[in-house]
């Protein structure tokens, strides 16, 4: 998880600070750690990855089919100006 990958370079990076900011630094650490950052849409569901993936796929499958449409109902038109 991204948080403690943050977390942990946090630690890595802090070693040549002073108590204070060693202190300070400690604490954000934990901070991230412990309260993961969650987007939600009006409490109704998280958005995260999978939800963006899912919606992306969505929205492209029914492009797809409404290109589909409009190139069949094209080429019914041109097969009606033949006859």
């Amino acid at each position: 998880m991204l948080a403690e990958r943050t977390a942990g370079l946090i630690h890595k990076t802090s070693s040549n600070c002073d108590m204070i900011e060693l202190k300070s630094v400690n604490l954000f650490s934990v901070h991230i750690l412990l309260n993961q950052l969650k987007i939600t849409e009006c409490g109704m569901f998280e958005l995260n990855l999978q939800t963006i993936h899912t919606a992306f796929t969505t929205v492209l499958s029914y492009v797809v089919i409404l290109i589909q449409f409009e190139l069949s109902t094209h080429n019914n038109e041109d097969n009606k100006t033949d006859i």
